[in-house]
C-alpha cells in the first residue's frame, strides 16, 4: 500500500486554508469600498493652521532659533508659561 496522500484530498485542504486566509482580507477590501456608514463620530477638531510671523526665539543654551527654518513642514507649536514647578518639601 502507498503512502502517498490522496492529491484531491490535500487541494482541498490548500484550498480551504487559502480561503480561511484570505477571507478577512476580502472581507475588508469589500466594506472599505461597498458599505457607506450612515453616522460618524467625531473626537476632536482640527486646529486652525495659522502662519507663524517672523519670529525668533532663544533656546536653553541661548542660541537664537529662527522658524523660517522649519518653513515647508508642518509644525505644532505650545506656548507656555515656562514657569517651573516647583514641590516644597
Amino acid at each position: 500500500m502507498s503512502d502517498a496522500p490522496d492529491p484531491k484530498k490535500t487541494r482541498k485542504i490548500l484550498l480551504l486554508l487559502g480561503t480561511i486566509s484570505l477571507a478577512p482580507f476580502v472581507a475588508s477590501v469589500l466594506l472599505y469600498y461597498l458599505w457607506k456608514p450612515q453616522t460618524f463620530t467625531n473626537y476632536g477638531e482640527l486646529l486652525k493652521i495659522t502662519p507663524l510671523a517672523d519670529v525668533a526665539v532663544a533656546d536653553r543654551d541661548g542660541k537664537v532659533f529662527r522658524f523660517d527654518e522649519l518653513r515647508g513642514k508642518r509644525v505644532f507649536l505650545m506656548v507656555d508659561s515656562g514657569g517651573w514647578l516647583q514641590k516644597d518639601d
